[in-house]
């Protein structure tokens, strides 16, 4: 099982040293002010306090400097914690996309990735170092405060163990059901208006706009809401860890002058332990909260590690062997979000050279097995083997090498059509292939916007073609690479492709080119009904048979 590594650099460990060290500055500053004043209020002569004042105002400048170096190294162990997560979550990834997606949403993925990581900043400055601060701090300090009084350190013992230990632990269940209730209102929120954002054209044009963002809204305010809860929850707690420690020194008041009474404790020390307890709950209350962020680190790190180790069958480091092609035997596909098979019982065989078309509906599983030759999905069952190895365990950089893909929506960049063609060639080479493929119109140095919002969709697609055309692959698995085209257009793309050598696989709705072709697979609903040449299907009379039958009678 995959997990994120949490490493404790030698800044922690310097961090927590510097920050015990200006505590006990802080009460050693306090306590001796607490005694000036003291000695102030019995008439002690000015020059003689002179001592006490150089004290005190020393022990400032060096509580300053502490608590700088303290923050300077508490937030360069955590900044450099996060680089590491950062880097070992991005390649914890890159093996399983886009794989991850048949199981999370893509702004789940997005809330998980950015949110959840930015939350484990709190493991080192909420988590770990606050208790270490607060336990030595406070175990230093009751030694110290037995050497006065014994009560006074129990006083001390007994409010620091109700304050760090005893209340956070009792809220640390309800507030982590808060948090819980946050996080999930927060993601659907976050899908809520991602989809809408990246709907927003369509809504318009389907008039559903409104009832989107009402529907957006509705989100929003739950979210809102439970965040109120959540915080006035937060608010309670902070109360009660406040009136404990006012308890405290209020005990530890009544305890001074009852001892003072008695003729047990000097007076002149009663300012420096009142000054001392309050400086305690006053450094201490802020790291109470360490159960809540706790438990928010550790929810964080779970969906984390949840996403990274999705069991896929992901490729390993082994090379191929040069043999067939693809075979697909009983092969089977589903998103975990869909309840019925997207593929079944996939078979077929593609050699070397051949020219396949894939054809069948809408909805009949073309561009997910094309997907799935590509390399982007793992089959769920059955073996799909390319040159008789397992696709899946193929090196992935070895076959993005072999293939040139292209798909239904292609993404360009804001820059020139030089740097959208997305490879080193020469001027003259790439100025053929725009014109082989009617581009000749376009300048390499014009500006494209972005996702090429500046050329039409005709030309996009031809563009798209174009990047392929520059590559040396000898493998072509296109997804509708004519649809957008017209007539003209549409042939000459054909023809450039159907001219070529190299094994070519097409997802295609058009008829007209497939007497062109060495094979013809036909999908419905998940499954390959007939595959064959293009003489064989029609003699057989079957599905293609039939559909060419019906379009020749609408013509």
């Amino acid at each position: 099982m995959k997990k994120l590594k949490i490493k404790f650099d030698k800044d922690f460990y310097l961090s927590i040293v510097i920050g015990v060290f200006g505590m006990l500055t802080a009460l050693g500053m306090f306590a001796l002010s607490g005694y000036m004043i003291s000695k102030s209020a019995l008439g002690t002569p000015l020059y003689a306090l002179m001592i006490l004042i150089v004290s005190i105002k020393l022990f400032g400048f060096v509580r300053a400097i502490t608590r700088y170096f303290e923050r300077l190294y508490s937030h360069r162990s955590t900044f450099t914690m996060l680089r590491d997560i950062r880097v070992n979550l991005f390649n914890q990834l890159i093996p399983i996309v886009p794989n991850v997606f048949r199981r999370y949403r893509s702004s789940d993925l997005l809330t998980q990735m950015v949110n959840h990581v930015e939350r484990l900043q709190n493991i080192l400055l909420r988590v770990y170092y606050p208790p270490i601060v607060i336990i030595i701090t406070t175990f230093i300090t009751i030694l110290v405060m037995i050497n006065f009084n014994i009560y006074a350190g129990v006083i001390i013992g007994l409010s620091m163990l109700m304050s760090v230990i005893i209340i956070p632990y009792l809220s640390a269940k309800r507030a982590e059901s808060l948090a819980e209730d946050v996080q999930q209102s927060e993601e659907a929120y976050v899908a809520e208006y991602f989809d809408f954002e990246k709907g927003r054209s369509e809504l318009k044009r389907f008039q559903q706009y409104r009832a989107f963002k009402e529907k957006v809204l509705n989100k929003q305010y739950q979210y809102e809401d439970k965040k109120y809860k959540e915080q006035k929850f937060l608010s309670s707690y902070d109360f009660m860890l406040n009136l404990s420690s006012m308890v405290s020194i209020w005990c530890m008041t009544i305890l001074c002058i009852w001892q003072i009474q008695d003729g047990v404790l000097n007076a002149v020390f009663f300012a420096s332990i009142l000054m001392i307890t309050i400086t305690l709950f006053e450094q201490a209350i802020p790291m109470t909260n360490v159960a809540f962020y706790k438990a928010d680190t550790e929810r964080s790190l779970k969906n984390i590690e949840e996403v990274i180790n999705q069991s896929f069958d992901v490729p390993q480091e082994r090379s191929v062997q040069n043999h067939a092609l693809y075979k697909a035997e009983n092969v089977m596909f589903k998103y975990d979000f869909q309840e019925r098979e997207t593929l079944s019982q996939i078979n077929f065989e593609i050699n070397e050279g051949d020219h396949i078309a894939i054809i069948g509906p809408s909805g009949s599983g073309k561009t997910t097995m094309l997907n799935i030759l590509m390399g982007l999905y793992s089959v769920n069952d059955g073996t799909l083997s390319y040159k008789n190895e397992q696709l899946s365990h193929v090196i992935q950089e070895d076959y993005v090498n072999d293939i040139n893909t292209m798909l239904q929506h292609n993404h360009y960049f804001e820059g020139t059509v030089r740097e959208n063609l997305l490879i080193e060639a020469e001027d003259e080479l790439m100025i053929n292939v725009l014109a082989a493929v009617n581009l000749n119109h376009l300048n390499l140095d014009q500006q494209l916007t972005k996702n090429a919002e500046n050329i039409s969709g005709g030309e996009r697609q031809r563009l798209s073609l174009a990047r392929l055309l520059l590559r040396k692959a000898q493998i072509w698995l296109l997804d509708e690479p004519t649809a957008s085209l017209d007539e003209e257009n549409e042939e000459n793309v054909m023809n450039l492709l159907l001219n070529k050598d190299d094994t070519i696989v097409i997802v295609t709705h058009n008829l007209k080119y497939l007497q062109n072709f060495d094979h013809i697979i036909v999908m419905n609903e998940g499954h390959i009904i007939e595959q064959g040449s293009y003489s064989q299907l029609i003699k057989e009379q079957g599905y293609l048979y039939k559909v060419i039958q019906y379009n020749e009678q609408l013509e």
